[in-house]
């Protein structure tokens, strides 16, 4: 569907660019998260816009950015990070200044990193740890020195929780929350002091529409910061949604969950869950798993909309436990991951559960304490995780299963391994009869010993003909629900007429404003979770625009653009 609006020369004055999101997805020497590079060492600069007022809290925000990264702001060169699997946030505020700014960033291959830092490597397939990649354009988060830098929701109990990160909140703030959208308020949360840079608010009944697998209901969590004298500060809107999950059994707003899913496997720019998703769902997947992969927030997205439940498998199981170097080294950094990974999920309603192994000899729990610190709302923290192989014995009629490393009683099932070393002719990959087998232990696994769902590798192309029969099979026996791949999605607009390099900002109602940078050609294209009203903005100049969502239908994006023109 296409809309068009004309903006023409009505002028106002220009709000602060802080508060703000602004997608630096132009402007760059380059976009290799267009292209990969292929290179051990990635380097971009751009120079943007950032109106009058950037935000001394501003934050850069590197998604997909494998492994090291530097960025150079105004000449002045920040601490590297460490992006991988998960997103690295660099400090930049102190470093802005008022209309042109050059950024540069440089992104560095891990070398030497221990496999259990980088899940083995940066995909399963396709793709070696050795190529420096950027998976998605920059964000910069505009923010001013007393900002809310995070919130979401958990629900414990029948009770409705909301809880917000602050940075520097001066004497007396206080957090206010409400639900939100499409511009009206769905409830007011209360509001929350604030204590070592934490609001937590008290517990209300949970009266929120509920995010279900197959029926996604989303809403906005917005949270303002007020000063003692209840005038605003700043405030952060949430895109979320509210559940309540509980483990042994696996549970869903109290309503049993068995999942039995298909591992996603991250292969760059062009990967497409949805299309992963559209090609497995008709042999009886409701799930998806992500394996030591990193974490694409497009994808973490797209489930929360479409209702399809993710398990997410931090580090690759079997690489977790082997480790070289120095320990007490290596737990400091995978602790550092972990926490930076719940702070990425929390959010996301579609995560309904954390497996993990945890590093030898002692196994320690990482998740448990990274998780308690985030209030993370998710099931199963430190649930064991177990890969099931069909080994061959004398003849394909005569398997022998094993669980490793332990019982998998109880557990989230793995990696679910059907191949064995040695193949006769006849027993090659594709066969038929070794999916049979599998499926038929599944089964098993899911009834008499109680596992509590199960990942089918089938995303591996090795390891896909022949598997969907044995699985429809399967999934019938153990009754697992259809996901059914539909949901609303994002409003699109592309605005034409801009200068090149200018900044253009949507922004609506009860909605986050986002901003984008017009390319070469005077083209920004922008995106914002909203139905109704919006304004675009582009310097002085505001014209008024209608949104339509975009839809998924059977797991294929069905797109609604408003098209903006300028008429300056």
């Amino acid at each position: 569907m296409l809309l068009l609006a004309i903006l023409q020369g009505c002028t106002t004055p220009a709000p602060p660019a802080t508060r703000a999101e602004l997608v630096l997805d132009a402007g760059w020497s380059t976009a290799p998260w267009r292209q990969p590079t292929g290179h051990p060492e990635l380097r971009i600069e751009g120079t943007f816009d950032l109106g009058p007022d950037p935000g001394t809290g501003s934050v850069l925000r590197i998604e997909g950015g494998w492994w090291h990264i530097t960025a150079t702001v105004n000449g002045t060169p920040l601490p590297s990070v460490t992006g991988g699997l998960t997103e690295a946030l660099i400090s930049v505020g102190p470093h802005l200044r008022s209309g042109e700014n050059t950024l540069a960033l440089q992104v560095v291959a891990p070398a030497g990193v221990d496999p259990i830092l980088t899940g083995g490597s940066l995909s399963s397939v396709g793709r070696g740890s050795g190529t420096a990649l950027l998976q998605a354009p920059p964000r910069l988060l505009l923010r001013p020195a007393a900002h809310v830098s995070d919130a979401w929701l958990e629900v414990r109990d029948g009770q409705l929780y909301p809880h917000a990160e602050i940075s520097g909140a001066p004497a007396g703030a206080v957090v206010a929350f409400s639900a939100t959208l499409d511009g009206n308020v769905l409830a007011d949360l209360g509001r929350a002091s604030i204590s070592e840079g934490r609001a937590d608010a008290p517990p209300l009944p949970d009266d929120l529409p509920s995010w279900a697998a197959g029926s996604a209901r989303l809403l906005h969590l917005h949270a303002v910061l007020l000063d003692a004298d209840s005038q605003p500060l700043d405030d952060l809107i949430v895109r979320t949604g509210a559940r309540a999950l509980t483990a042994a059994p696996l549970a869903l707003d109290g309503e049993p969950l068995r999942l039995m899913g298909a591992r996603v496997v991250n292969q760059g720019p062009q990967t497409s869950l949805s299309e992963s998703l559209a090609r497995l769902a008709p042999a009886g997947i409701n799930a998806a798993e992500i394996h030591g992969e990193t974490f694409r927030r497009d994808w973490l997205d797209a489930a929360d909309e479409l209702g399809l439940p993710l398990v997410v498998v931090p580090r690759c199981i079997g690489r977790s436990s082997r480790h070289t170097g120095e320990r007490a080294s290596l737990l400091a950094t995978m602790a550092q991951q972990d926490a930076a990974t719940a702070r990425l999920l929390r959010t996301h309603p579609s995560v309904v559960l954390l497996a993990t192994e945890g590093p030898a000899p002692e196994k320690m729990p990482l998740w448990t304490e990274a998780l308690a610190e985030a209030k993370i709302p998710i099931a199963g923290a430190d649930l064991p995780a177990r890969v099931l192989s069909l080994k061959r014995g004398e003849g394909l009629t005569d398997p022998t299963l094993r669980c490793q490393p332990r019982d998998c009683r109880g557990a989230w099932l793995v990696e679910l391994t059907p191949w064995w070393r040695t193949l006769r002719t006849g027993d090659k990959p594709d066969s038929p009869t070794r999916w049979r087998l599998l499926s038929e232990a599944l089964v098993s696994y899911m009834t008499a010993e109680g596992s509590i769902g199960a990942i089918v590798p089938s995303a591996n192309p090795r390891e896909v003909a022949g598997w969907e029969s044995a699985w429809q099979a399967a999934a019938a026996e153990l009754s697992i629900p259809v996901v059914s791949g539909t949901g609303r999605g994002r409003s699109e607009v592309v605005v034409t007429g801009a200068a090149p390099g200018e900044t253009v900002w949507l922004s609506a109602a009860q909605a986050p404003t986002v901003g984008a940078i017009a390319d070469t050609k005077g083209v920004a294209r922008l995106s914002l979770w909203h139905d109704g009203s919006a304004s675009v903005r582009v310097g002085d100049v505001t014209a008024p625009v209608i949104l339509e969502p975009g839809h998924w239908e059977g797991y294929a994006w069905q797109t609604a653009v408003a098209e903006v023109s300028l008429q300056r």
